[in-house]
């Protein structure tokens, strides 16, 4: 092992007992020589393939891609348990063409939480894997096992689409997450990882000013963290203003509606560039700096979607379920697993010149859905969230009945019964006065255990 890699590795281990001072001058001089001293091997192999083929034919992403699916697949049916059972050798040594993935079962989360261990490779102890647990917005978290260099090959992939929109190694970004340590407060600038980190927590007016503050001493270039908060934020900035300007936002973890996209982009006057992802870590799809459709990442995993009978889709204007198998992860390989989000294929050419699959239309998981007073379901992707020009600061849906859902909101000062009008107004003419929509008033509104926002609350009986 090289002394470099060495050293990395000794930061790692070694992060939370490395006093901050010692960390900001490390970070200080890593971030001059780029990605490869600052995250190894692993990510360096995977970026510079990116950037290789990046701009690549179909015909020659899709040989690539070809050959790393027959790869998982085979290197599943030798090493895991739960695919050797499943699966049939002769239709594994015969697998040569991508429409062969066609012939392997589906799999779905119930399936892999109920055979956790066969799912486990056998090159791999399971206490040697990290975990990661989704979720659980369906009820069902389910704990991901991943071998170490999974997250770094991943990070490669997210940084190379943030450059769509100017990113380097070099850039700084704020990161809006909880922060776990409460000894560091609820702001403090990480120099090793070139990030302000903010607080989620408690986004208080107070605290708010407080990161303001910070945002103008240390001038971050990118917004990166959940929508929610970032929304929390711009409410914020709106009204006070601030003196320093974005180069960009880079949203995760949540999806976002065009309303917020847009009011995101005039409050801070900077493209907004989201990416689609998972736990799971099976599929990645990134918008670029011509489009608003997702760029499937061809290298981080292969894509499908289906019907409610099982059947592929390949044409454009059907939503299908999401369906991937993984390239990143050989601890837990998953091989066409049904993510329960919903998009739409686009068969245009993008003009960027990039010739990955699109998707558009994506529309987060099968279960967040209303449902209206005859027992039918609405995505909530149906519905125009144009609460934040309402001086509304955060809501969140509650349903316990068909036919009736409560909007709790936290109202601004200036919310006005007006406000209440056209927000009631909006939401039942999305969904042609099949829904009785309620407006209540509340200090609070949960959040999942990892800090995401939890749009809708759902009790009905199932």
């Amino acid at each position: 092992m090289s002394i470099k890699n060495e050293m990395i590795n000794i930061i790692k281990h070694h992060y939370e007992e490395i006093p901050t001072p010692i960390l900001n001058m490390i970070g200080a001089v890593g971030n001059q020589f780029g990605y490869g001293l600052r995250y190894g091997k692993s990510f360096s192999k995977v970026y510079e393939e990116l950037r290789k083929t990046e701009f690549f034919s179909e015909e020659e992403l899709d040989n690539i891609v070809k050959e790393k699916l027959i790869e998982q697949i085979k290197y599943a049916y030798k090493y895991v348990p739960y695919y050797r059972k499943k699966y049939n050798e002769n239709d594994v040594k015969t697998m040569d063409s991508l429409s062969d993935i066609e012939r392997f079962p589906f799999i779905d989360k119930e399936i892999v939480k109920s055979n956790e261990d066969q799912f486990i490779s056998d090159k791999f102890k399971k206490s040697e894997l990290i975990q990661k647990k989704t979720s659980g917005s369906t009820g069902m978290p389910l704990a991901i096992y991943m071998n170490k260099d999974t997250t770094l090959k991943e990070w490669a992939f997210v940084v190379h689409i943030w450059e769509r929109i100017g990113f380097t190694s070099k850039s700084s970004r704020i990161l809006m997450r909880e922060i776990e340590d409460k000894n560091k407060g609820i702001c403090y600038f990480d120099g090793l990882k070139n990030e302000l980190r903010i607080d989620i927590s408690n986004m208080t007016p107070e605290n708010m000013e407080i990161y303001c503050k910070a945002i103008e001493r240390y001038k971050p270039d990118y917004i990166h963290g959940y929508p929610s908060a970032t929304l929390q934020l711009c409410k914020f900035i709106e009204k006070r203003g601030i003196k320093h300007q974005f180069k960009g936002v880079l949203p995760s973890s949540e999806g976002m509606s065009k309303e917020e996209v847009n009011y995101i982009k005039r409050v801070l006057n900077c493209p907004c560039l989201s990416f689609y992802g998972h736990t799971e870590r099976l599929v990645m799809a990134g918008q670029c700096e011509c489009s608003e459709c997702y760029h499937v990442e061809p290298l981080y995993g292969y894509c499908e979607l289906i019907d409610k009978n099982g059947e592929v889709i390949r044409e454009e204007g059907k939503t299908g379920e999401i369906v991937a198998t993984g390239f990143c992860n050989t601890g837990m390989p998953l091989i066409r697993y049904k993510t329960g989000d919903l998009a739409e294929w686009s068969l245009k050419k993008c003009s960027c010149g990039r010739n990955y699959k699109l998707l558009k239309k994506l529309e987060g998981r099968t279960t967040e859905y209303l449902v209206d007073r005859n027992n039918n379901k609405i995505s909530l992707t149906a519905f125009r969230y144009s609460f934040y020009e309402q001086h509304v600061n955060s809501f969140q849906f509650y349903q316990d009945e068909p036919g009736k859902v409560f909007v709790r909101i936290i109202p601004e000062e200036d919310f006005t019964e007006l406000d209440k009008k056209n927000i009631l107004q909006t939401l039942e003419e999305d969904c042609n006065s099949q829904i009785e929509f309620s407006i209540e008033k509340v200090k609070s509104i949960s959040k999942k255990k990892s800090g995401k926002r939890e749009l809708i609350i759902q009790k009905l009986d199932k």
